[in-house]
């Protein structure tokens, strides 16, 4: 995790659980700058937090970032992250249909994971194709 966020003010308020509307920025801001959401990426701490919604932080910076989905569909530990049954592989095919065509194309293992209602990464791949 770089210093810059590591020393931010927004980690620290996080962690003190005070002032809910600075951390509300801090995720809009991960929603918005794909620099901040790389650092989510770099920091497995930093990616479960919760975000505004109460879902981890990397669900944000997946669903937002085209570029932070395909590094972490790329490092099957992020990918397996899961919040509520869904997993982060979910998120970014449900998100980015080049992400679905990709792991389709791939037949990657992360294909198979399910949410906790039984439906795979490869089902979410091919309803975010129209298939």
């Amino acid at each position: 995790m770089g210093d810059r966020l590591r020393n931010s003010k927004y980690v620290w308020i996080v962690a003190t659980g005070q002032n809910a509307n600075r951390w509300s920025s801090f995720s809009i801001g991960i929603q918005r700058s794909e620099r901040q959401a790389l650092e989510i990426v770099n920091d497995t701490k930093l990616a479960v937090l919760p975000d505004d919604n109460g879902r981890p932080l990397l669900f944000k910076a997946v669903s937002n970032h085209v570029r932070i989905a395909e590094m972490v569909l790329n490092d099957p530990n992020l990918a397996r992250i899961e919040h509520k049954g869904l997993t982060v592989a979910h998120i970014a095919v449900a998100h980015h249909r080049i992400m679905a065509q990709k792991l389709l194309d791939q037949k990657s293992p992360l294909l198979n994971l399910k949410s906790n209602k039984g439906l795979s990464v490869e089902m979410f791949a091919r309803i975010s194709l129209g298939m």
